[in-house]
Order: structure tokens, then sequence, then C-alpha cells
């Protein structure tokens, strides 16, 4: 979870991001939607990797917890990374289905 409450003003949400392009995309939408945000870039130092945070007024929440989403989706990882084990995954599962199926067949 890349957001939470503002620790210093309860009245806005903080959205992180880590990543440059991630930031670009989700600032894109936050003006794709018209939500005002106020932005802070924290450079990259030894013990600290970049990182990009905005902060968001509660009452246009959901709206900037849409475009997050979108924002992840857009950059998520497959789960099954490997285009063949993502198939033989699939078509095992459809012929254990069709096992069952055809198990409560004979049994009635």
């Amino acid at each position: 979870m890349n957001y939470y409450e503002h620790p210093g003003d309860n009245r806005y949400y903080v959205f992180e991001y880590r990543s440059v392009e991630k930031s670009m995309n989700f600032e894109a939408l936050l003006d794709e939607y018209e939500i005002e945000f106020e932005k802070l870039v924290e450079p990259e130092t030894v013990d600290k990797i970049w990182m990009c945070k905005y902060a968001i007024s509660k009452s246009r929440f959901k709206d900037a917890l849409r475009a997050n989403n979108l924002t992840e989706s857009k950059y998520r990882n497959p789960m099954i990374g490997n285009k063949y084990a993502r198939y033989a995954f699939v078509i095992l599962m459809i012929s254990l289905v069709l096992l069952a199926f055809y198990g409560y067949l004979v049994s009635n």
C-alpha cells in the first residue's frame, strides 16, 4: 500500500512513488481528473532512494485512489511471468474441473 493519512494534517492523504515512470503516470491521471495536489520530491541520497510524495485532500480521495490503482495496475508484473507456464496452468485447471465434473456424473 503506497498511501497513508498525512501525519501532520488529517485532512490529506499522502501517496508515495519510488519510480519516476509511475510518478509521472499518477500525476498525469491527477491532472486528467482535475485533482489538486501538493508534490514533494525527495532526491536520491546514499541511504535513501528517490521518492515522490503527493498530498491530496480527503474530499478527492476516491478519485485519487482510482488514479493510484490505474497506475499500479499499469506497471504490475503478471503472477506467472512465463507465457508457456501460464497456459499450462490454465490447461491444468480446466482439466481438473472437467475431471471433477466427470466424477460427479459417473457417481450419480
